[in-house]
């Protein structure tokens, strides 16, 4: 497919799916509909293939998502990093679990791998490459787009919920309005003027 049609697909996809949401007030999310038009399409085949190969944002992923995780990287002080070491111990003994159960799996199940891929150099080779799979993007790519099919709906009717109980309380004046609300107008204005 043409890169230029391919890119003007995806993006009519994603203004698509933007105008939904925003007309149901974000009933439907637009990630939510992107999904799902996205999966109808290449599902009915209305979609080529080798949409998003041949749109060149996949390669344009891989460079921009380099710089936004230096990028983030960088704003994280060392203060914040030493208050974080929960977290940081965490992702550690998570992605060190998922690699020993990668091991004790192709040990198990060795025997049935494709010829030359028997023993355990093989057995390493197969951690070493699933490892980064799933403790990262793969699996994460999967949790979310299942959590949104169910999620964004149900989340947007929570808080749209929610959002009118806390104005109906603080119209039927149950609700005082919150100190630091008054407090940061009077300081923008104390500070711009």
């Amino acid at each position: 497919m043409n890169a230029v049609v391919a890119f003007v697909v995806v993006m009519a996809v994603w203004t698509v799916s933007d105008w939904v949401s925003k007309k149901t007030r974000s009933l439907l999310s637009s990630l939510l509909v992107a999904s799902v038009i996205f999966l109808v399409g290449f599902l009915t085949d209305v979609f080529p293939d080798d949409l998003l190969a041949s749109s060149a944002l996949l390669g344009l992923g891989g460079v921009v998502v380099g710089f936004i995780i230096v990028h983030l990287g960088t704003l994280i002080g060392l203060d914040d990093f030493r208050r974080q070491w929960r977290t940081f111990v965490v992702g550690v003994a998570t992605v060190v679990g998922i690699g020993l159960a990668l091991l004790v799996a192709m040990l198990i199940f060795g025997d049935r791998a494709p010829r030359g891929y028997e023993g355990v150099a093989s057995a390493l080779d197969f951690v070493v490459a699933g490892t980064g799979a799933i403790s990262g993007g793969t699996i994460s790519v999967l949790v979310v787009g299942l959590q949104g099919l169910v999620g964004f709906p149900l989340t947007s009717l929570i808080l749209r919920r929610e959002a009118r109980r806390l104005r109906d309380a603080y119209r039927a004046g149950e609700l005082a309005a919150p100190a630091s609300s008054a407090s940061s107008s009077s300081w923008r204005w104390a500070s711009t003027g």
